[in-house]
Order: C-alpha cells, then structure tokens, then sequence
C-alpha cells in the first residue's frame, strides 16, 4: 500500500471542450477583430474539428427549410464557405405544429446550415427570448441573456462545424456595421413569414477550434483506520458520495426551479454524516480493528459514478485486498423501520450477518440481492468485491431544491450507524473474508414498476430487451423525466442521465411510463432505437442500440 493521503485529486474534463472553439472575433469591413470571451459573450456548442478558420457572414433567418410550409431561409442564399448567423425558435408558420417543431431544433438547424454548405455557424437569441429573460426572469437582458451551454456531439462527420451561441446584443453591434438591422429584420420575418437573408457586406469571423482539455479538480476524500493482525493490509472500504447539484441543472427534477439551491438533505448529506459518524465511533474503540478500514466520500458520482470509478482505477489499497464495500446512499428517511440493502447476494454471509445484527436494532430489512445500481457500490462490484448498499427509499423531494434537514429522520440515521458500524467490526474480526457469490442474470429495465425488481439482479428467462432508465412522468403531459440510469446498460452507454426528459421513440410521443415499458419491449436485441430528449431546454436525438 502506497502512502496514504486525505484527498484523491482528479481531473474533470467536460465533452464540450474536446473540439470547442476556443477563440472567436468579430472582423468589421476594415479588418479590425473584435475578441470576443468565451462563457459570457459566447459558447461553444458542438464538438467540432481542430484547426483556424476566417470565414465571411451571413444572415440565416431563423435557419429553416421547412418545404411542407414553402418556408426556406436559405432561399437564394449563397451560404457556402460563410458563417451563417441562425435566430433560436422559429417564425409562426411553424408554430404549434409538432412535426413542424423539429425544424427548430439546435441540432437540425446545424444540419441544415451544413447542407447549404456553411462551415460554422452562430446563433443568437431571438426577439421571444429576449422577451421571456424580462418578463419571466426579471433580468436585464444585457447584463443577464442566457447562453445555451450544451454538449452537443455531431450525427456524421460532415456536421462538426464550429457552432457558438452568442449575446445578441454582440451580433446586433456587430451586424448594424453592415448597416443591417436585426430587430427590424426579425420584425419583418415574424409578421411576413417570409425570410429576411442575406450576406452581410463585408463581415468576416475568424475562430480557433482547439482540442486543449481544461477542466476541474475533482477530490475523493480519504480517511484510514489500520488494521492490527496478519489480516492487516485487507481492507473494507465504506462510500458515500458527497457531491450533488448545487444550483440545479440537468440532474434537478424540480421543472421550472430558477438556480435554487438543492442542498441534498437525504442525497448524500445523510450518507456522508453516517459516515463521519461511524469513523468517530470505530477510531475511539480501544481494541483495535483486525483489517484496515478505508473511509471515502466521493465526488462526481451524479455525474455518473465519477469519483469510485477512478478510485477503483487507482485504489489506495490494491482492489484483490478489498474484501467489501459498503455504500451509503440516501439513508434519511427510515420508515416504518424498513431499511432497503442492495448486493446481500454479493456474498453468502451478507443475509445471516445483516439479521443478526439489525433485529437487535428494531430494523427489518428488505433484501435485494444484486450488485449493481445507480450508485458508487457499482464500480466496485464490477471489480469483482462484494458489496452492501442501503438506502432508506425514493421520495417527492428526490433531486429537487425541497430535500432539506428538516425531514430526515435523524433516530433512523442512529440506528443505521450502529448497524453499519457492527457490521463492519464484525467482517474486519471475522476469521475467512467475504467470499463473492456467482450471480447470474442480467440487467433487466428500470420503469418505474419495476425499480426494484431491476436492482436485485434476479435472472430472467428468456432475457428481456432492456433500455435501462428509471423514469417519471413529468406531470405536464411533455415526456418522462430519468431519475436514474444502471450503470453498463444501452441508457448509460449512449449518456442518458438523471434529469433528461424522454419526449419521443422513434414517431411515437411517450407521456407515460408504460408506453415507454412497451416500446422497449417490442424491440428486439440489437434493434436501433431513436429517442428524442431533452436536455436543458435544448432537444436532441439518440440512436440507443439496445
């Protein structure tokens, strides 16, 4: 084992700066360049490939070729070889009709640029948004426009144009240097329907696509109890993850919140105080541990399990020493005394030990016995190392800015610490270490019937067609929001995530659980399945192969 250390330091690097443009001016007629800085005048949106571009621009209207409506921006419009400036949303011809609405989406209108032969593209924000930032948001649109701030990666090859999302107060400066007028021009559209595009005199941009990764430190926190036998260099690792999603975002269940605060109460605050909790106990026993102890709250795992998957590629102490894992996941809210333990089939003496030693405890477990789950217990399973994860249950504050203190159930969090905490004396004292159980099955799907069914590994004959998601209807009748995805499944290998709103599969709009439950199930294995999500106010399109 090499030298312990309190923090496992790690780097977080975002899709979105693999390919993104990095540096981006405005050219006016006499070749002046205005820098524009990246994260408040502009974003890069799409992966794209490296290298340096000067291109002249062009105005796109809103970027839509909609035949079936004899609506074409690029109606004679020589966009090839040019930058082409694209207004969000769409003119009213295309209003209300939902076939009609794929033409507003970012990805299609990149797509559609890229097919009139443009080689990047800007958006900027139309007259509406601009409008809903001081009517709904109460913020000045020149101080506060929002920025879409997505990780967009291309269908093809031929798609991976640069593409921004700029101010528009910045492209109106910029192009009334051409003497155009953006606001009456997207006036006129608005009112007309009819397109308003054209070249731009003699406006250049020039862009730097640069795959330079910058990043954030991410920390895994560490803590140490050394065992004191012949056993001494095993170890039993006990997680919590500590992270969770500050202001909102795409993991926030909360539709509509405005950058609340989710402090995360039961996920994971709940975990990592137990697990402080029971460090304290264990450091202050005066007969010492058998087996060392490893304590770890980790980070990135709503990310997707982040931070245990990089412990378990660069463990502190080698994983063929690692007799258990024991996760601490949402464990606040005991009721009716029923604590949930997930992998008690990971090894035979998880179910006798874990009823000798909750009953003295008034707990009544609810076995499930497989290994896998949305959770850091995963990564360490996938290792081949048996594992314990509790958790006291799903609730209506899940992801959302209520899971506040003030509903935990602080004599249940008691009673878990003292289980977990015997549990632990018991497997470091015992003679053989835990030995893995074979388990057989697959993953089987996460709708909302069946979440516990999924997670307890149970086999299943003949071996169902799985997409891997927990879903929840949304509520206002727009698609199913994903609580959670199972770690190896098609959901998790094409980057679904918690917080994504599945609104289509296919030409089929799912509102419910069950149609969704039907349309996976009518697909065979291997079949292609198209879903329509979204992700940040922003819609994107999947092939998930099943």
């Amino acid at each position: 084992m090499r030298a312990p250390s309190a923090f496992q330091t790690f780097q977080l690097y975002s899709l979105g700066n693999e390919g993104a443009v990095h540096q981006l001016a405005l050219l006016d007629g006499d070749g002046d360049p205005t820098a524009l800085t990246l994260g408040t005048e502009y974003t890069s949106i799409m992966a794209a490939r490296a290298g340096r571009a000067e291109l002249p621009v062009v105005f796109a209207g809103f970027g839509i070729t909609a035949p079936s409506v004899s609506y074409d921006d690029y109606a004679g419009l020589d966009a090839k070889g040019a930058a082409v400036i694209v207004l969000r949303h769409g003119p009213p011809a295309l209003n209300g009709d939902e076939e009609l609405s794929r033409h507003t989406w970012i990805r299609t209108k990149i797509r559609n640029a890229v097919e009139h032969g443009a080689r990047a593209v800007l958006f900027c924000n139309d007259l509406s948004e601009i409008a809903r930032v001081q009517n709904e948001l109460k913020l000045d649109p020149e101080k506060s426009e929002p920025l879409l701030r997505a990780e967009l990666t291309p269908d093809n090859v031929e798609d991976a144009v640069p593409s921004v999302h700029c101010r528009r107060s910045v492209l109106k400066a910029f192009m009334g240097k051409a003497g155009f007028d953006l606001d009456e021009v997207e006036k006129s559209i608005v009112a007309d329907s009819k397109p308003g595009s054209r070249k731009l005199g003699e406006l250049h941009i020039s862009a730097v696509v640069s795959r330079a990764r910058t990043g954030r430190k991410l920390r895994n926190v560490l803590g140490l109890i050394g065992g004191k036998s012949e056993v001494a260099d095993e170890a039993i690792v006990l997680g919590a993850h500590y992270d969770h999603l500050g202001r909102g975002g795409w993991g926030s269940l909360a539709l509509g919140a405005n950058q609340e605060i989710h402090n995360g109460a039961d996920d994971n605050a709940s975990g990592t105080s137990i697990l402080i909790e029971v460090a304290r106990q264990l450091a202050a026993r005066k007969k010492p541990l058998k087996r060392t102890v490893l304590f770890i709250a980790f980070s990135g795992e709503e990310l997707g399990l982040i931070g245990s998957k990089r412990y378990v590629r660069d463990p502190l102490i080698p994983i063929n020493q690692t007799v258990a894992m024991l996760n601490l996941d949402m464990v606040g809210r005991l009721r009716k005394d029923l604590l949930t333990v997930y992998g008690t089939g990971t090894s035979p003496m998880w179910l006798p030990l874990l009823e000798a030693k909750s009953k003295p405890l008034g707990l009544e477990i609810a076995s499930r016995p497989g290994g896998y789950g949305p959770s850091d217990h995963a990564s360490f399973y996938e290792k081949g190392v048996p594992v314990l994860h509790f958790f006291t249950g799903f609730h209506p504050q899940y992801h959302r800015p209520t899971d506040d203190a003030e509903l935990l159930n602080i004599e249940g969090m008691r009673r878990i610490t003292s289980l977990v905490a015997e549990l632990i004396v018991e497997i470091s004292e015992s003679t053989a270490r835990p030995v893995r159980s074979r388990m057989q099955g697959g993953l089987t799907d996460l709708s909302a019937e069946t979440l516990d069914g999924v997670l307890s590994g149970q086999p299943a004959r003949p071996r169902p067609v799985v997409l891997g998601v927990a879903p929840k209807e949304s509520g206002d009748g727009k698609g199913l929001v994903i609580e959670s995805t199972v770690p190896r499944s098609p959901a998790a290998q094409y980057g679904l995530r918690a917080g994504d709103v599945i609104v289509r599969v296919g030409d089929s709009v799912v509102t419910t659980t069950r149609q969704l439950h039907e349309l996976v199930r009518a697909r065979k294995h291997g079949d292609t399945m198209q879903l329509q999500i979204r992700r940040n106010g922003i819609l994107l399109e999947l092939d998930v192969k099943l």
